[in-house]
């Protein structure tokens, strides 16, 4: 049986790796942010976490449109 040679494929899945990994650190630091600023903010909870998820979605939303 011959080995399949799949050097060609390896820039390609470092650089899909390495996107990912700026993708996910990057909305996870910034929610955190989020939620930060919103608790110094003294905003109640039942407010402050659907602002935290919506913001979460809008920064993950961005990141994907610089990255792509």
């Amino acid at each position: 049986m011959e080995k399949l040679d799949f050097s060609p494929l390896e820039q390609f899945s470092n650089n899909l790796a390495l996107q990912l990994t700026i993708f996910i650190g990057v909305t996870l630091i910034l929610g955190f942010i989020v939620v930060y600023i919103l608790k110094l903010l003294r905003i109640p909870s039942k407010i402050a976490s659907p602002l935290a998820g919506l913001a979460t979605l809008y920064i993950a939303y961005k990141v994907f449109t610089i990255l792509s």
